[in-house]
């Protein structure tokens, strides 16, 4: 998840100053972009730089910094995520709340949405389409909160903002939702501990919601659920994860309203199919989802980075007698190992109420996105920390192709170096490197396990790359 945001004391007059030299140079660059008319290009949303900038496939140009991203200028942008829909761009705009319309062939700013005018927080995180190609959800990441919104309505965006919100319902012991009309902290589990809304997808009727589950308080607890104690304080577990959720939820037929059906434990649905059972701290972290012919396709994301660490004598160590499961100086902590990833599939043979069926593991801290298949050979590419991965999505025949153990893309540094997005188009895959400001681009040939990559350049493309589009006309 890209929420890496370096925040330093600027002194007023050298920001206004540094804007309005920036601004100079935005128009002199994007001027030159566009007086080229490129047929194809790719366009990245640079999330330190809060800009757009722009890559040419047929002569391998780099214009930086196009656009400015976040025009009301009252916080941090914070783009998060573009969206393509007839010939415009749709930007999440994190920390204003919003979407900006931009035209895609005059980079043109159009307009915004307010996603919760009335609020605070929110921090809408990804569009996903949803029914008729003009409808889309958006995700809210720190409210547990989802917007529909027609993107139509951006067209006279003074007059409309949001078609409908809704929050998520409580769901007690047996599965029945009941009303509430504040945002929940009770979820399917029965604890009292908010969700972290992520990935979006739907099927039919249905919206289907990822709820990552992140604490950075929690606690050791022994099987009679009672805190543990030791050498004096609380023991704290060293994961940041509870057990992730999948929310189903029932749209009216114009995608405007929709009814919580059900909330399902994926961390059930996981262990059911022989994954490992829940430690404290050590989540599945669903952050991506895809409906892929007549599946759902989860990415567990993991730990997101980090040094893997190992039970020392100075520790607490868990036993039989007190936790039910038992380790050893040396073992590796439970929560602490980044290379985690897993696809949770899932049946939608009744789209109410999905059903596990299979468990792929990919390893590394993987996150999946719309742009990045290869559709013709039925390829999801998975970027994250540390790596770039694949899996095969042929129904009945998922398989991992390129896992952690045999990345596509080994970074320098795999507990931290950051790979945020990856593209497919035209047999190249564009990697955003977001540590080292660079978009990779890697020619792809032959297909499937048989598909080979090569590394074709390592362009500056701006500060902080993120989410990219490509444009062909």
């Amino acid at each position: 998840m890209n929420y890496l945001k370096k925040i330093g004391p600027l002194l007023t007059f050298l920001a206004l100053l540094a804007a309005c030299t920036e601004e100079v140079d935005l128009d002199d660059e994007l001027d030159s972009y566009l007086n080229q008319n490129y047929a194809a290009s790719l366009l990245v949303l640079n999330g330190e730089a809060e800009t757009f900038s722009a890559y040419a496939p047929s002569d391998g140009t780099v214009y930086q910094d196009i656009k400015l991203i976040g025009t009301d200028g009252s916080n941090s942008a914070n783009p998060n995520d573009v969206y393509l829909w007839e010939d415009n761009l749709y930007v999440i705009c994190s920390g204003q709340n919003s979407v900006e319309k931009y035209d895609g062939s005059t980079m043109d700013y159009e307009g915004r949405i307010y996603l919760n005018p009335d609020e605070t927080g929110f921090w809408p995180m990804i569009i996903s389409p949803v029914g008729s190609d003009s409808m889309i959800g958006v995700s809210g990441y720190t409210d547990d909160e989802i917007v529909l919104v027609d993107l139509e309505a951006m067209d006279d965006p003074e007059s409309s903002d949001f078609i409908s919100s809704f929050e998520e319902l409580d769901i007690d012991y047996n599965g029945n939702p009941e009303t509430t009309t504040t945002p929940t902290t009770t979820n399917a589990l029965g604890d009292n501990k908010k969700r972290g809304t992520t990935g979006l997808a739907s099927y039919g009727s249905y919206l289907y919601a990822g709820n990552v589950r992140y604490d950075s308080s929690i606690y050791l607890t022994d099987l009679n659920g009672d805190i543990i104690e030791y050498d004096g304080g609380k023991v704290q577990a060293s994961g940041y994860f509870r057990e992730g959720t999948l929310s189903i939820f029932e749209m009216d037929s114009a995608y405007e309203t929709a009814t919580l059906v059900s909330e399902i434990n994926l961390q059930e649905e996981y262990e059911a199919l022989g994954g490992d059972a829940y430690f404290p701290g050590d989540g599945l972290n669903p952050q991506s989802l895809f409906v892929l012919g007549d599946k759902l396709h989860i990415i567990c994301t993991g730990r997101n980075g980090g040094d893997t660490l190992y039970y020392t004598g100075s520790m607490y160590i868990p036993t039989l007698e007190e936790m039910g499961v038992e380790y050893e100086e040396g073992d590796e902590i439970p929560g602490t190992n980044a290379d985690d990833g897993v696809i949770l599939i899932m049946d939608l043979s009744d789209p109410s109420s999905p059903s596990g069926e299979k468990v792929l593991e990919v390893g590394g801290s993987p996150v999946g996105f719309r742009y990045s298949m290869d559709e013709s050979n039925e390829i999801m590419y998975l970027t994250g920390v540390g790596y770039l991965l694949s899996y095969s999505y042929s129904a009945g025949s998922e398989e991992v192709l390129r896992g952690s153990d045999d990345p596509i893309v080994e970074a320098d540094d795999t507990t931290s170096d950051y790979y945020p997005h990856v593209l497919y188009a035209e047999n190249y895959l564009y990697l955003s490197d977001y540590s080292n400001d660079e978009l990779d681009i890697l020619s792809v040939s032959g297909s499937g396990s048989s598909s080979s990559y090569e590394l074709e350049d390592e362009l500056t493309i701006g500060d902080g790359p993120g989410a990219s589009v490509y444009l062909s006309y």
